[in-house]
């Protein structure tokens, strides 16, 4: 018998969580614009993903293939077809990031590491919504699971810290030492070094009683779309009605009396429209509302 042992290269493997509208995409788009490795990325969706089309080198189906060695690969066809793309191809990465569901647990997805030969257990970055945190964490609804979100990282991302008055810093400082020892970094649009998120080292976590088992949350989820353009009135006076109870919602949409495609996102009691592109493809609207109440989810269409 053989007693040559095999020499596995492995390759870094992080999942960055965070809770819906935190800022996760924009730390993606940061880290896939100013890349110096080869990163492969699983995303929930290309939808809001805003990279540069001098950089897209190929884009087919679930897959963005960009210029500087990196690729995106879309989630919508299930987590393991996705990154079993990326394990056929491994050897052309350096690193591979995953964008975890907005309810997902991150410490769950990051045991597949610990499961694959091939991959390096790297930590998990949480990002947290400053302006958000200290309701939704007190919230019935979703407060277990934004714990369970801060318990399991390695390292606590305060996005849009720029937002808050120095009373507010001091006041959400305390909360988040309170509740995690990992360390924190502040920062605005989600612009992370790619050192200080990609070179973590996995703490060892205690077992908390205090932290709810996964589950949907009592959160649910309705797609609102049409093959027709809107009227820009018409969509954004539907946006102001949305209730308080939706948490999230974004997805493109194409107007009657606008040129283009735009961006819609709605974070909280905010909401906001940005030029995407001029995609052909979309020819009127497609919208994706999460809410903490099924009745608190509109009709299927705009009126």
């Amino acid at each position: 018998m053989s007693t040559d042992r095999v020499t596995v290269s492995q390759v870094p493997f992080t999942v960055i969580g965070g809770f819906l509208g935190a800022g996760k995409t924009s730390l993606i788009n940061h880290l896939l614009a100013s890349a110096e490795q080869r990163y492969a990325v699983l995303v929930n969706d290309f939808g809001a993903l805003n990279i540069d089309a001098q950089l897209i080198r190929e884009h087919q189906g679930d897959t963005i293939a960009l210029a500087n060695g990196c690729i995106c690969c879309s989630l919508a066809a299930g987590f393991s077809k996705g990154l079993g793309q990326v394990l056929d191809n491994l050897q052309s990465f350096d690193h591979v990031i995953v964008e975890a569901s907005g309810i997902a647990d991150p410490a769950r997805i990051q045991d597949i590491a610990r499961i694959e030969p091939r991959l390096e257990t790297r930590g998990n970055p949480v990002m947290l919504d400053a302006r958000q945190l200290m309701q939704q964490a007190q919230d019935p609804h979703i407060g277990s699971l934004i714990h369970q979100q801060i318990a399991a990282a390695d390292l606590l991302i305060v996005n849009k810290y720029g937002l808050l008055s120095d009373t507010e810093r001091r006041t959400l400082t305390h909360f988040l030492e309170q509740l995690s020892e990992a360390p924190l970094l502040y920062t605005d649009w989600g612009k992370v070094d790619a050192d200080q998120l990609l070179g973590l080292i996995p703490r060892t976590h205690a077992s908390d009683p205090l932290v709810a088992e996964a589950t949907n949350h009592g959160l649910f989820n309705q797609v609102i779309s049409a093959p027709e353009p809107v009227n820009f009135g018409t969509f954004t006076a539907w946006a102001e009605t949305l209730s308080d109870d939706i948490l999230r919602g974004k997805g493109l949409v194409r107007f009657t009396d606008k040129t283009g495609v735009w961006l819609w996102q709605k974070v909280g009691t905010q909401w906001r429209l940005t030029e995407y592109n001029n995609d052909i493809s979309v020819t009127g609207y497609e919208l994706l509302l999460i809410g903490k109440r099924k009745e608190s989810l509109p009709c299927c269409s705009i009126e």
